[in-house]
């Protein structure tokens, strides 16, 4: 099952960051000079072969959006950098590659492509594959698995990274995470993402009114607007089967949402409980006397205000009575 397998890579990569520190690789903030010198290198290159842009190719109008887009170009920029890093490549040639890389994709959005292909010399050698392979980076579909999964950690608050010691770290809600079963993980997610996340409605991540909507499906079809969208990670969890005409919840996905509901304020609570230790230097862990520990600096803290202590004792008190 897909949803098994999502969480299974999940958790190996989060066994990797508190094993190992994780792949420092893949945090990657590009450099602002290097970004500004692709972008002038894109448009002389565009001008100076009097390349056009046509919107009718999806394709073609997707790369010149994510060159436009500030967002979207540094993104695509760091897929091409972390790449490089695996091959060792220097700093000093970054430029190089990426530009021959790009000069590559503008070639192929052109309509005579395909004729132009054809006047390349047919020997190459490792750094022409090297850059064939960094084109890839500026695909749609590009999104390799690994950086996914790191990208994941850091939204959901289950990972960030150390600039001090340069490695990544597990937060207590990933430390948490890794000691669940597939189902309950998937659960948690959702409930994460409803705690965590906007009041609103999200394309990409789960919150109450999407819950109380798919629940109970009924009463919302009326409310419902055509083609509207659900967040992309029910899909991920396999709560939502996106692969039939009309988009519908799994039998998985009716029982995890249905858990999630029924456990929703108790989840909550060991959400908070979770993000507000970190506040006192706590990281989740199965040890009483942690547990302990934390309620006694709760307690004596000047830091934490009243609510806060109030949430943190309810869901350790949860915990411990086996409610959690």
């Amino acid at each position: 099952m897909e949803a098994i397998k999502f969480v299974s890579d999940l958790k190996h990569t989060l066994w990797g960051i508190d094993t190992a520190g994780g792949n420092p690789s893949v945090f990657v903030t590009p450099n602002h000079d290097l970004l500004a010198k692709l972008r002038r290198h894109i448009f002389e290159t565009v001008g100076n072969q009097d390349i056009s842009v046509d919107e009718g190719d999806w394709r073609n109008s997707s790369f010149f959006g994510d060159i436009l887009d500030n967002e979207r170009f540094e993104r695509r920029i760091r897929y091409c950098i972390i790449r490089l890093r695996e091959f060792s490549v220097s700093e000093i040639e970054f430029f190089d590659y990426i530009s021959q890389a790009l000069s590559i994709v503008l070639e192929r959005s052109q309509k005579y492509g395909k004729s132009r292909k054809s006047q390349r010399q047919s020997t190459t050698n490792l750094q022409v594959l090297l850059v064939e392979e960094i084109a890839k980076c500026f695909e749609i579909w590009y999104y390799p698995s690994d950086v996914f999964h790191y990208d994941f950690a850091i939204e959901h608050q289950l990972a960030t990274f150390d600039y001090a010691d340069y490695k990544w770290k597990l937060s207590s809600i990933g430390h948490y995470l890794l000691k669940l079963s597939p189902f309950e993980a998937i659960a948690f997610l959702c409930a994460l993402e409803i705690v965590l996340g906007r009041k609103g409605t999200s394309s990409r991540y789960l919150n109450l009114q999407t819950l109380e909507r798919l629940l109970n499906p009924q009463a919302s079809n009326a409310r419902r607007r055509q083609h509207e969208r659900y967040p992309i990670s029910l899909r991920w969890y396999g709560v939502m089967d996106t692969f039939s005409e009309e988009p519908a919840i799994t039998d998985l996905g009716m029982r995890i949402l249905a858990k999630v509901s029924a456990n929703l304020e108790v989840l909550r609570e060991t959400i908070l409980l979770l993000t507000e230790s970190e506040v006192g230097g706590f990281h989740y862990s199965e040890s009483v006397d942690l547990i302990k520990q934390i309620k006694e600096r709760t307690r004596t803290s000047k830091s934490i205000v009243q609510d806060q202590k109030e949430s943190i004792d309810s869901a350790v008190t949860l915990f411990m009575t086996g409610h959690i």
